[in-house]
């Protein structure tokens, strides 16, 4: 109910701040109840509002505390959604070797993932960073694997 509500406050009301409140309770609440995968998804959320704020080492910290919790599970959905985020995070805060380096881990695990959706646009966000960074020959494989991945969205 505290994640619906800061994710209200975030995604509908455009109000990172208010947002911070709820993913905070909701977070204290996991932790004593020892439920990591939830706490992982409130500690990204944390750090996902304040990013929005530009509170970047508090966002940092805690897109990595996520990234950790969720690096102990076998669950390659949400794993890939923390490389996306610290590579989101450092794309806007101008570090684009960083923000490629974790596309490439999100781009790991999201092959690995049941929606191949977003696997297919992980490849387009890689592809779109290759070019940035003129380098024609991984902009040519990746083209390559993301029209076998439409293939497989297609089929």
């Amino acid at each position: 109910c505290l994640m619906g509500l800061g994710n209200v406050r975030y995604n509908s009301e455009q109000k990172p701040k208010a947002a911070l409140r709820y993913y905070s309770r909701a977070a204290a609440i996991f932790e004593t109840q020892k439920n990591t995968l939830n706490l992982a998804a409130a500690y990204c959320n944390l750090g996902l509002c304040y990013s929005e704020l530009h509170q970047t080492e508090n966002a940092l910290k805690y897109l990595n505390l996520a990234l950790a919790l969720r690096l102990q599970s076998d669950n390659n959905d949400v794993i890939a959604n923390s490389y996306f985020n610290l590579s989101q995070f450092y794309d806007r805060h101008s570090d684009p070797d960083r923000a490629y380096a974790n596309m490439m881990l999100c781009r790991d695990h999201a092959e690995k993932c049941a929606n191949k959706k977003f696997y297919r646009d992980t490849l387009l966000w890689l592809e779109s960073m290759a070019i940035k960074r003129n380098d024609i020959d991984h902009v040519r494989q990746l083209r390559e694997e993301r029209l076998l991945a439409d293939q497989l969205l297609s089929a």
